[in-house]
């Protein structure tokens, strides 16, 4: 039978043909942000715009009609061999019956059913490759834009961007590069704003496509058959609706009633792994044990890190962290072949293996399977090397865990608007290592070590600033800073926070419905520093 792994297998093989699609139309664009690059003259640029109009839908159209042959030549391969090879298991079935069993080669009624969703499978994603694009992120949300006028937009922002002195080379590509990986190439549709990435409906299309084929030809044995029994395939972790189900035997009718078979929530319906096939009580045998189906019904939820699971949620956490992963990969992938800054493909290496780390220690703990499979099916190899190792001097001689925790840190400080855009990385890591210097093991003032930081302490020691033309000396490092906000919060020298700390007017403690502590320190004219008087850890800082 077709069980939920192998018609799982069957759909991320078509997912694999749309990622190389997807990963070939991303190099694509970062390319010619590249040719971009080097590009500095207008006349240059107005004669490269030419060449661009006449050549980027003619090469698109190229990528896509290739990943096109490569899906219909997949598809005529799989159906043919799965649907037969599953046929053929009913075999048995019929001589004990006494009746004819009409071998594969010969039943034209089966195999004009496969044929059709065999052809509408295709047609599919023809149709899915006509409606692509990304789907960006805006003041007003999320946006949908074709394809093509996403190249030509975004070759046009990224010039502007370099031409002007905006930004360099490196902080175009690599905002672009996370535009495009963070939506991926998607098949959109332009009437109801429905999009989804283009390996996922692909996916989606033929694991689909194969649960119909299998309730067509279910209903037809059944019938040849004479019998109105039927099996439902079942699998671990289950969403919890299905698993109460799942493995049972029942009439069609039940399958409708009690399995909601024909409803999008309900068996064969959206995301649904199961399938259903007919069996003949006193002859068939059940496929699963009731100690096996209890196992998989049996949804106590196990902690990590604070936080309940059930299994069905675990599996949902681990798709979404796979998906992380994808991402990386692509973004890794893309700087590599567009002439990406080192320090770019190896910071996007340390988020890569941070997350990895986390996936492993998170299945281990749920006790489930690692599906690494589904991560490598992108098919671009070994990405994550070259990673440095501990104390390499790529991560400014810093631990991997902390450089990767101070790069998400600097992440989420720039998106929340903590610190400037320009803060780069390099200097967001030296103003951790002048913290971790001149900070972290002094005593207060009331005897507590300071003994760490969070990552918004740093963002705080940064701070606002008001101009994007004006040169700031503090602490020992230098940074060009923008317009974040109307009254941008300034930084905090640190020789400040460590007199404040030792020599503070007053300090006052709070506490928290979490049951932690905060104590705040003041020192007049300078600045008001708050850390956790239970951990010794630097929470935050401002200027008075």
């Amino acid at each position: 039978m077709i069980d939920p792994s192998t018609l799982e297998s069957y759909g991320y093989g078509a997912e694999k043909i749309f990622a190389n699609l997807e990963i070939r139309i991303m190099l694509d664009v970062a390319r010619r942000i590249h040719d971009a690059g080097v590009i500095t003259r207008s006349a240059d640029w107005q004669l490269y715009q030419l060449k661009l109009m006449g050549y980027s839908n003619a090469d698109i159209r190229k990528l896509v009609e290739s990943a096109l042959g490569d899906s219909e030549a997949y598809v005529n391969g799989l159906y043919e061999e799965a649907i037969k090879t599953d046929y053929i298991r009913y075999k048995p079935m019929y001589e004990y019956l006494n009746k004819d069993f009409v071998p594969w080669i010969a039943n034209t009624q089966l195999r004009n059913i496969v044929d059709q969703k065999r052809r509408n499978t295709i047609n599919d994603y023809t149709n899915m490759t006509r409606s692509l694009g990304f789907v960006v992120k805006e003041d007003t949300g999320l946006k949908a834009v074709r394809l093509t006028d996403y190249v030509n937009d975004k070759l046009n922002q990224c010039y502007v961007d370099i031409a002007s002195g905006a930004f360099d080379y490196n902080t175009t590509l690599r905002k672009a590069v996370i535009e495009m990986t963070n939506s991926g190439v998607r098949w959109i549709n332009y009437d109801t704003g429905w999009h989804n990435r283009i390996t996922v409906a692909a996916r989606r299309a033929v694991m689909s496509s194969l649960s119909d084929i299998n309730s067509s030809i279910s209903d037809q044995v059944a019938k040849d058959l004479n019998t109105d029994m039927f099996e439902v395939t079942a699998h671990a972790n289950a969403r919890p609706t299905h698993a109460v189900w799942q493995g049972g035997w029942y009439t069609k009718r039940e399958l409708e009633e009690v399995c909601g078979l024909g409803d999008v929530t309900g068996l064969l319906g959206a995301n649904c792994y199961h399938n259903y096939y007919p069996v003949i009580p006193g002859l068939s045998k059940h496929t699963y044990t009731k100690k096996e189906l209890e196992e998989w019904k049996n949804d106590t939820p196990k902690e990590y890190e604070g936080k309940d699971y059930t299994g069905y949620e675990a599996t949902q956490r681990m798709r979404k962290m796979e998906t992380n992963m994808r991402a990386y990969r692509e973004h890794i992938k893309i700087l590599k072949e567009s002439g990406g800054s080192e320090v770019d493909i190896l910071a996007t290496q340390a988020r890569y293996r941070a997350q990895m780390n986390e996936y492993a220690r998170f299945s281990d703990a749920m006790g489930l399977k690692q599906q690494k499979e589904r991560i490598y099916a992108d098919g671009l190899g070994k990405v994550g090397t070259g990673i440095p190792s501990r104390g390499d001097k790529r991560t400014n001689n810093v631990s991997l865990n902390k450089y990767s925790m101070l790069l998400k840190g600097r992440e989420k400080a720039i998106q929340n608007h903590d610190i400037s855009a320009l803060i780069d990385e390099e200097t967001y890591i030296n103003v951790a290592k002048e913290v971790d210097k001149k900070l972290v093991g002094l005593k207060t003032s009331d005897d507590i070590m300071i003994t760490g930081y969070k990552t918004h302490f740093i963002d705080r020691v940064i701070g606002e600033y008001q101009s994007s033309n004006e040169t700031i000396n503090k602490n020992s490092f230098a940074v060009k800073a923008e317009i974040m906000s109307e009254k941008p919060r300034q930084g905090v020298p640190i020789e400040y926070i460590k007199d404040c700390l030792q020599n503070s007017d007053k300090a006052t403690i709070k506490p928290h419905k979490s049951g932690k502590r905060s104590k705040t320190y003041i020192l007049k004219g300078k600045c008001a520093v708050t850390i956790n008087p239970d951990s010794g850890d630097l929470i935050q800082t401002n200027r008075l």
